[in-house]
């Protein structure tokens, strides 16, 4: 017996979607033989998605909604694919750039996100193509010998776009901090799960131990993390790199202390965060381990409640540690260290709008000194 699921079974909202998909109005141009305007492409890779994603999911969309996508639908998605492959292959190539480049946390998070999801979704929209292709295997007319040619040549797209993909794996198994993979998992039908693509059959588990290994043998010894705090202890000569020591350290500063690799690695990656008085706001501060002087530090101001950027924010005064800045239309505030190291105070109070933010990150008080 399949398993087939109710709407109720629906954590990702694939049934609302496939609603919206055949609601679309460029589909008509399917009833009215004009299939081939971009409109019509686009809606009809957007509904193949939508229904491919249910036939994944083992959803039962309901009637109405449930159907093999027609032959003309299922070439038009196809022949969308094919056109859309090229740009998702140089994106996927240049995934590295894009995520260096980008200066929020949650900007890159949405990046390596975005690159998944687009691949998912490709899953879903052959899925669909290839049930249309059986379901015409008894008919042999013009349009089902350019559907079923058409479908190769979108599988093979597919096909290069997840090579491009998993040569960028080590960078996407970052995505593994969020519930993205986990969710898409729990949704799939069983059989499904018995034959996953490799972004969901633990290789990117693989990769992130990986990567931890890697990042572990580079972790220097105890001692040469002493020597190293010793070195930039040392008065800095001209352009040389900089430790906003009074409050914001370097990482050579935080794991000189470090009695062995782990415990080093475990100091990386802090992160200083601070909540307006009435906890709706949220700013974070990403500490990398060197600054230099022209070289800026990013403050992002978000929704607390939802990650969302606070981009009524902009324009607004801002202090931090005492130096002035302003929040800029994407929400973000920059201070280049220069001006932290030469002019802040001793403590990294946040203000804006002359209102003081309560430092979420305190340190724990140390019982042992009780």
């Amino acid at each position: 017996m399949s398993e087939r699921k109710h709407n109720q079974d629906d954590p990702l909202g694939l049934i609302p979607r496939l609603e919206e998909a055949m609601e679309n109005p460029a589909l008509d141009a399917f009833d009215e033989g004009e299939p081939d305007s971009q409109d019509a492409l686009c809606a009809a890779y957007d509904l193949a998605v939508a229904l491919g994603w249910c036939r994944l999911a083992g959803l039962e969309p309901g009637e109405g909604l449930d159907g093999t996508l027609s032959a003309s639908m299922a070439l038009a998605a196809a022949r969308e694919i094919i056109h859309r492959s090229s740009q998702w292959i140089a994106d996927a190539n240049k995934l590295g750039d894009n995520w260096d480049s980008a200066d929020d946390p949650f900007e890159k998070e949405e990046i390596l996100c975005g690159a998944l999801t687009e691949r998912m979704d490709v899953w879903g929209a052959t899925a669909a193509i290839d049930e249309a292709c059986l379901s015409a295997l008894t008919e042999v007319t013009p349009e089902i010998t350019e559907l079923q040619d058409d479908a190769d040549r979108a599988f093979g797209a597919m096909s290069a776009f997840d090579d491009a993909l998993y040569e960028q794996r080590s960078l996407l198994s970052a995505i593994l901090d969020t519930n993205l993979i986990e969710n898409w998992r729990d949704a799939l039908l069983r059989n499904h799960r018995l034959n996953l693509p490799w972004w969901l059959d633990g290789t990117l588990e693989e990769q992130a131990r990986k990567v931890e290994r890697e990042a572990l043998n580079l972790v220097p010894s105890a001692k040469t993390w002493t020597r190293l705090h010793e070195y930039f202890d040392a008065p800095a000569e001209g352009e040389a790199s900089l430790r906003i020591d009074r409050w914001l350290p370097a990482a050579t500063s935080m794991l000189a202390a470090a009695s062995d690799a782990a415990q080093a690695k475990a100091r990386l990656g802090r992160i200083l965060r601070w909540r307006n008085r009435d906890g709706t706001l949220e700013a974070i501060i990403g500490l990398v381990d060197l600054y230099f002087p022209h070289s800026s530090l990013t403050v992002s101001f978000l929704h607390a409640d939802t990650g969302g950027f606070a981009v009524e924010l902009a324009d607004h005064p801002v202090t931090l540690a005492g130096v002035a800045g302003r929040i800029d239309a994407e929400g973000y505030a920059r201070f280049t260290h220069e001006s932290l190291w030469e002019h802040s105070q001793s403590a990294p109070v946040l203000t804006v709008d002359d209102e003081q933010w309560n430092r979420m990150d305190e340190p724990a008080a140390d019982d042992s000194k009780k």
